[in-house]
């Protein structure tokens, strides 16, 4: 069964909202059937003269048949009007670009056509940049619209594109692009690059050996990814140890499940690095370097990131599993990760001064009073206290949350001072319960305060030095 088959099963866009994405994705392009149909043989192998005559002849839209080739190109094909289908036979119906410079295919904003009336679509075919190893400013498919003029639905669906000068993909200001068991090789910098766009969809995606990263997304958000494998880019020399596979950069609602291998090519060192990333969460993914040395980092995050949760993932090999060592962060859940096989280090997280008072991060750990446990800034509870079914441990960490379902109504989210345990409602005076009207600003960072009248999931605060900042805690419920 094919991904395109597989996706309306699933439910399609219920599927998507399930994700918790903000919107619906338009899983599949506009009909076939209602479209004409051109074989590019007919027009004697001239592309670009099939995209013309549609572009002038067929406002409704065209189809582009391309058999199998190679189509060997002397310059960029462009794409202009909506509703085009450029389809081919499989892997065998090759597009080969003049060099590394030129774009294959460029998709030509037309101003005054309604977004939403692009729907452009590739299927079953393979595009290829004829870059010959050398790097350029040539893209597999490149559509750039503008801000104030943003572009929709891009489809791909079984295309791989390799050897581009630059990128396989390159999108700007262009939503609900949707890609489909496609693959992304040996481009001259990243698989795909997306910048400014917002709930795409990408299943089944490959990318392997590009010169920088497999996926690479700056601003807007709305993404899901879930991919076959992103390993073995960011192949030169000199990389950064923040280079690697997937980046997300000031990106928001983020879901990532996908397979990482070999991520420790050249000087690259990281798997996925989340910088100024909002509302992300990684969890079923699986990490593996293959052999040491254990340089590798499997999740990074930084860079004043907000709202991440490091779900359970797998990891082998790597020096760091999970890193959430910059405190510029805030908002951040850790979870248990699975320790496979030869990994240093599961979760680093900031010490000395850098940790002190630090509040940002929500750690869901086997036993809040262990050794381990004890290392941990900011917020701990016990990862089998969510709910937890006894009684709370003798005593726990200052500012230890747990849930104790045992416990009578009211008295079942329990806080430490270090010594014992306090309902929440009923904490000692020390954490300063009050009203936000009464607040103190005389007391030391990291001083916990439980405020009844603040909005529903900010009623647990905490000092960080310059003001009350709300830790973002999900309390169980019956």
């Amino acid at each position: 069964m094919k991904m395109r088959d597989l996706v309306p099963a699933l439910g399609g866009c219920a599927l998507l909202t399930s994700l918790a994405l903000a919107q619906a994705l338009p899983i599949e392009p506009a009909s076939s059937q209602t479209l004409q149909a051109f074989d590019i043989r007919d027009f004697g192998g001239d592309i670009q003269a099939v995209l013309d005559l549609i572009s002038r002849a067929f406002p409704a839209g065209g189809i582009v048949h391309i058999p199998k080739g190679p189509w060997i190109q002397t310059g960029t094909l462009f794409v202009r009007g909506g509703r085009v289908i450029i389809e081919g036979e499989g892997q065998d119906s090759r597009v080969v670009g003049k060099d590394k410079d030129t774009h294959v295919f460029q998709i030509v904003p037309q101003y005054g056509l309604a977004p939403h009336a692009y729907d452009i679509t590739f299927r079953d075919l393979m595009i290829e940049g004829n870059a010959k190893g050398v790097a350029g400013q040539g893209d597999g498919i490149h559509w750039v619209a503008e801000p104030e003029a943003r572009a929709t639905a891009l489809h791909m669906d079984h295309v791989a594109v390799n050897s581009c000068g630059r990128d396989g993909l390159h999108l700007e200001y262009v939503d609900f692009p949707v890609i489909l068991d496609c693959n992304f090789n040996t481009n001259g910098r990243d698989g795909a690059h997306l910048f400014s766009v917002a709930q795409s969809l990408l299943l089944g995606y490959y990318a392997n050996t590009n010169r920088r990263w497999g996926l690479y997304c700056e601003e807007a958000g709305g993404h899901f990814v879930q991919a076959n494998g992103i390993e073995a880019n960011h192949t030169l020399a000199g990389a950064a140890a923040t280079d690697g596979q997937l980046k997300f950069k000031g990106c928001g609602g983020v879901i990532v499940r996908s397979q990482f291998e070999d991520f420790t090519q050249a000087g690259a060192k990281t798997a996925i690095d989340l910088e100024g990333a909002r509302g992300v969460v990684v969890e079923g993914c699986g990490f593996t370097t293959g052999r040491p040395p254990h340089t590798a980092v499997g999740i990074r995050v930084r860079g004043a990131c907000q709202g991440v949760t490091i779900g359970a993932n797998s990891f082998n090999n790597c020096g760091v599993c999970v890193d959430v060592s910059d405190t510029t962060s805030r908002g951040v859940c850790v979870m248990p990760q699975d320790d496979h096989d030869g990994n240093l280090e599961m979760v680093r997280y900031p010490t000395g001064d850098a940790a002190n008072g630090w509040q940002g991060l929500l750690a869901l750990v086997q036993d809040p009073t262990s050794p381990e446990a004890m290392k941990i800034p900011g917020i701990r509870v016990p990862f089998r206290a969510v709910p937890y079914l006894g009684p709370a441990p003798e005593t726990g960490n200052e500012g230890t949350l747990v849930y104790d379902r045992a416990a009578g109504r009211g008295s079942r989210l329990l806080l430490s001072d270090g010594n014992n345990w306090w309902p929440v409602g009923g904490v000692p005076a020390s954490f300063r319960i009050g009203p936000p009207d009464t607040r103190p600003t005389d007391v030391a960072p990291g001083t916990t305060i439980w405020v009844p009248d603040a909005p529903r999931g900010q009623a647990l605060q905490v000092w960080d030095g310059s003001g009350w900042q709300y830790i973002p805690i999900a309390q169980p419920t019956r």
